[in-house]
Order: structure tokens, then C-alpha cells, then sequence
């Protein structure tokens, strides 16, 4: 088997490592540092927390992110991958200024939320386990149009249902029942067919939004924009 090389003008890997290994070690440096940092970080702030829900998402969710997405920027770019290393910048970035609103005030209910909102869409592909639910009909039909269908065994219905019991069970109960009706009902209201963003039902339309309200527009232009259009060609 005959493996095609890379077409040298448009990459050419080993040139290009060789030239970044000589004129931005010591910028990866800072990366490796900061993703060192972050990780202990994550560690540290948790320990001294109050250990409550938004200490959980703030903290162990996006934090730990960003952490992840500045690792991911580092080895991408350490391999002069440096267009598609835009995109980790982006998701890093995102979740930062999820941090940055979260702790600007309602930090609790922001959190509640945050969290109501990803159980939701857990729910949501149990749901299309369940191989009954109205959700699991559309999802095939969707799926037909990449001639693609979901094969569901009897132990992953099982699963499923365990999921969407438990789940339930979470969002009756009063600390997010609340939350959760909130958001049904903004779902009516908009007429939406898909689970909207977390922060929508809160009354903010965009993460642009947000960057306006944390005092971060220069860099959501200058991070967020310009890393957009990398991601939507």
C-alpha cells in the first residue's frame, strides 16, 4: 500500500514544525505553563469551595474547558496546526465568558439553569434510545436523510428509560421543577423544535450578548468572530 505524501506548498509538515520549534518554543512554553496551571487550579479552587451546585459547573464544568481547550490549542499548535487551533480558542472562550456572567450576580440561579438545560438534552438522546418516543421517530426520519438508522437493543432501551427516570426525577423536584417549566414554556413561546441555549430563557439572545454584559466585546471581535469564521468556513 502506496501512503500519498502531504502536497509540500500547501503543507508541508516537517518544515514547518522545524520553523515553529525555532521561533515560538518558548510561546509554546507558555501554553504548556498555563494548561499546567489550569489543571492545578481546577483542583484547588474546588477543594476551598462551598462545594454547591455552581461551584460544580463553574468549576468542574467550565473551567475545566477551558483548560481543555487551551491543552487542545497548545498541541495543535505545537504541530503548526494553527488555523484549525482557532476553533479550540473559540470554545475556550466561550466558556470563560460563561464563568464571567455566571459569577457577575444570580450566580446560583444561573448555575440551576446551566445545569437544568444539559439535563434536558441528556433526556432528550435518551429519549431517542427509548425506540418508541415521538423523539425517536423524528430522530430516524431525520436519520434517513444520511441513509444512516439507529439500531437500539433491548439493553439499550433499558439504559435509557433508567436515564430518563432518573432525570425526571431531578427536574420535578423543587429546587429545579421551576427551571424546567421556565423553559418549556420559552420553548412554546418561540415555537422552537430544538432545546434552545441555556442562557436563552434568562433573556439573553447570544454569547455575543454576553461579552457586551461582562465587559468583553474587544475580545469576543478580536477571539470569538474571527475563530466563527474559521469554524463556518
Amino acid at each position: 500500500m502506496v501512503i500519498e505524501p502531504e502536497f509540500k506548498p500547501i503543507l508541508d509538515r516537517k518544515k514547518h514544525k522545524h520553523d515553529f520549534d525555532e521561533h515560538f518554543a518558548e510561546q509554546e512554553g507558555l501554553l504548556k505553563d498555563i494548561t499546567n496551571y489550569g489543571s492545578n487550579l481546577i483542583v484547588r479552587c474546588f477543594g476551598t469551595s462551598n462545594r454547591q451546585l455552581e461551584d460544580t459547573i463553574v468549576i468542574g464544568t467550565l473551567l475545566k474547558q477551558v483548560v481543555a481547550m487551551v491543552d487542545g490549542a497548545e498541541i495543535l499548535i505545537s504541530n503548526v496546526a494553527l488555523y484549525s487551533s482557532n476553533l479550540q480558542a473559540r470554545a475556550g472562550f466561550e466558556a470563560s465568558l460563561y464563568i464571567d456572567w455566571i459569577l457577575k450576580n444570580d450566580t446560583e440561579k444561573k448555575a440551576k439553569y446551566y445545569y437544568v438545560s444539559n439535563l434536558r438534552k441528556e433526556r432528550l438522546w435518551a429519549l431517542r434510545m427509548t425506540g418508541t418516543s415521538h423523539d425517536q421517530v423524528n430522530f430516524d426520519q431525520m436519520m434517513k436523510d444520511i441513509n444512516s438508522k439507529l439500531e437500539i437493543t433491548g439493553e439499550m432501551k433499558d439504559e435509557a428509560q433508567k436515564q430518563i427516570n432518573e432525570i425526571d426525577q431531578f427536574l420535578s423536584g423543587p429546587s429545579f421543577s421551576g427551571i424546567n417549566i421556565e423553559i418549556i414554556n420559552y420553548k412554546d413561546k418561540k415555537r422552537l423544535d430544538y432545546e434552545p441555549s441555556w442562557y436563552s430563557p434568562l433573556g439573553v439572545s447570544s454569547v455575543r450578548k454576553i461579552a457586551i454584559d461582562v465587559g468583553r466585546l474587544p475580545e469576543y471581535e478580536f477571539i470569538y468572530s474571527f475563530a466563527s469564521e474559521v469554524m463556518h468556513s
